[in-house]
């Protein structure tokens, strides 16, 4: 789909590919934007993402769903109502950390300088800050959409 114009396509077709992935890959656990992020492609994927999920299908696949937060697209929305990132789920990364900077800086052509979020300074204080949260030194938030349990 074309980027930064997703909103060219029509919501019908990003659904139904998406329902032919997880039809092809029957995934466990599906990780999509937050739906408040400021980032309109992003908006877009997470609504076809939930409507291609939805529990009334056909296609015996009930994956867990989590929505992750973006620097620099998350923290520019307001902080009110669908919009807000409120994490219920948090993994620890004290132990990997190392490695998420090295990924990272993979994206060196989206890194800025700080104090921008998506500056390594910023994206460190926020993995303190989520740390903080959820009683370990670094962390990641998440907000858990569904969980089945059989």
């Amino acid at each position: 789909f074309p980027d930064q114009a997703i909103d060219r396509v029509p919501l019908i077709e990003i659904i139904q590919r998406i329902e032919k992935d997880i039809i092809a890959l029957q995934p466990d656990l599906v990780y999509v934007h937050h739906p408040g992020d400021m980032n309109s492609d992003h908006q877009i994927c997470a609504q076809a993402v939930f409507a291609a999920l939805r529990p009334m299908s056909t296609r015996l696949a009930y994956p867990e769903i989590m929505t992750y937060e973006t620097p620099s697209s998350n923290d520019q929305a307001p902080n009110f109502g669908s919009y807000s990132f409120q994490p219920n789920h948090y993994v620890r990364v004290d132990d990997v950390w190392e490695r998420k900077l090295e990924a990272l800086k993979a994206y060196w052509d989206e890194l800025q300088p700080p104090p921008h979020p998506r500056s390594l300074l910023m994206i460190e204080a926020l993995a303190h800050r989520r740390g903080a949260e959820s009683w370990t030194e670094k962390a990641e938030a998440f907000m858990l959409v569904r969980r089945r349990w059989d």
